[in-house]
Protein backbone atom coordinates (compact mmCIF):
# COMPACT_ATOMS: atom_id res chain seq x y z
CA UNK A 1 0.00 0.00 0.00
CA UNK A 2 2.68 2.22 0.42
CA UNK A 3 4.18 1.92 -2.58
CA UNK A 4 1.08 2.72 -4.63
CA UNK A 5 1.07 5.96 -2.23
CA UNK A 6 4.09 7.78 -3.71
CA UNK A 7 3.08 9.29 -6.47
CA UNK A 8 -0.51 10.52 -5.33
CA UNK A 9 1.54 11.62 -2.18
CA UNK A 10 3.45 13.79 -4.34
CA UNK A 11 0.38 15.21 -6.90
CA UNK A 12 -1.18 16.32 -3.62
CA UNK A 13 2.33 17.51 -2.40
CA UNK A 14 1.96 15.45 0.84
CA UNK A 15 5.76 14.83 1.35
CA UNK A 16 8.22 17.27 3.01
CA UNK A 17 9.30 20.14 1.41
CA UNK A 18 11.49 22.95 2.45
CA UNK A 19 10.60 25.95 1.15
CA UNK A 20 12.02 27.95 4.44
CA UNK A 21 15.24 28.57 2.50
CA UNK A 22 14.26 29.03 -1.03
CA UNK A 23 11.55 31.82 -0.36
CA UNK A 24 14.66 34.35 -0.11
CA UNK A 25 15.68 33.91 -3.32
CA UNK A 26 14.26 35.32 -6.85
CA UNK A 27 11.66 33.22 -8.44
CA UNK A 28 14.27 32.26 -11.73
CA UNK A 29 16.46 30.28 -9.04
CA UNK A 30 12.99 28.56 -7.64
CA UNK A 31 11.78 27.19 -10.88
CA UNK A 32 15.81 26.19 -11.61
CA UNK A 33 15.86 24.31 -7.96
CA UNK A 34 12.37 22.66 -7.72
CA UNK A 35 13.61 21.68 -11.55
CA UNK A 36 16.33 20.33 -10.29
CA UNK A 37 14.83 18.47 -7.60
CA UNK A 38 12.40 17.13 -9.37
CA UNK A 39 14.82 15.84 -12.04
CA UNK A 40 17.42 14.32 -9.56
CA UNK A 41 14.20 12.60 -7.61
CA UNK A 42 12.95 11.48 -10.94
CA UNK A 43 16.39 9.68 -11.70
CA UNK A 44 16.60 7.83 -8.39
CA UNK A 45 13.19 6.80 -8.30
CA UNK A 46 13.11 5.57 -11.81
CA UNK A 47 16.84 3.69 -10.82
CA UNK A 48 15.02 2.22 -7.70
CA UNK A 49 12.05 0.82 -9.37
CA UNK A 50 13.99 -0.26 -12.32
CA UNK A 51 16.66 -2.26 -9.48
CA UNK A 52 13.81 -3.28 -7.68
CA UNK A 53 11.73 -4.73 -10.70
CA UNK A 54 14.96 -6.63 -11.28
CA UNK A 55 15.39 -8.65 -8.04
CA UNK A 56 11.88 -9.32 -8.33
CA UNK A 57 12.34 -10.91 -11.50
CA UNK A 58 15.01 -12.54 -9.96
CA UNK A 59 13.01 -13.57 -6.78
CA UNK A 60 10.63 -15.47 -10.03
CA UNK A 61 13.48 -17.22 -11.11
CA UNK A 62 14.98 -18.83 -8.03
CA UNK A 63 11.57 -19.59 -6.23
CA UNK A 64 12.32 -17.16 -3.64
CA UNK A 65 9.59 -17.57 -0.82
CA UNK A 66 9.32 -16.33 2.90
CA UNK A 67 11.62 -17.79 5.32
CA UNK A 68 8.91 -18.58 8.29
CA UNK A 69 5.56 -18.88 6.15
CA UNK A 70 6.62 -19.76 2.78
CA UNK A 71 4.92 -17.17 0.85
CA UNK A 72 5.62 -16.14 -2.41
CA UNK A 73 6.78 -12.42 -2.19
CA UNK A 74 7.95 -11.50 -5.21
CA UNK A 75 4.33 -9.68 -6.56
CA UNK A 76 5.21 -7.74 -3.45
CA UNK A 77 8.00 -6.88 -4.88
CA UNK A 78 6.94 -6.12 -7.86
CA UNK A 79 4.24 -3.82 -6.57
CA UNK A 80 7.00 -1.67 -4.97
CA UNK A 81 8.82 -1.48 -8.37
CA UNK A 82 5.70 0.20 -9.64
CA UNK A 83 5.32 2.57 -6.97
CA UNK A 84 8.67 3.84 -7.52
CA UNK A 85 8.58 4.14 -11.04
CA UNK A 86 4.93 5.96 -11.17
CA UNK A 87 6.83 8.29 -8.82
CA UNK A 88 9.47 8.80 -10.92
CA UNK A 89 6.61 9.71 -14.01
CA UNK A 90 4.97 12.32 -11.52
CA UNK A 91 8.35 13.73 -10.68
CA UNK A 92 8.68 13.96 -14.42
CA UNK A 93 5.60 15.33 -15.26
CA UNK A 94 6.17 18.16 -11.95
CA UNK A 95 9.97 18.67 -13.56
CA UNK A 96 7.61 19.60 -16.55
CA UNK A 97 5.56 21.47 -15.70
CA UNK A 98 7.51 23.78 -13.61
CA UNK A 99 10.19 24.23 -17.26
CA UNK A 100 6.97 25.05 -18.98
CA UNK A 101 5.32 27.21 -16.76
CA UNK A 102 5.67 31.08 -17.07
CA UNK A 103 7.25 33.37 -15.10
CA UNK A 104 5.81 34.33 -11.50
CA UNK A 105 5.21 38.23 -11.08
Amino acid sequence: MAAFSLGFAQRRKAHIAVGILLARFPSWFRRLADTATNGLSCGFFLLAGIETWKWAQFLVQTNEVSETLQIVYHPFVFASSAGCIALAFVLAVDALKVLTAEKAA
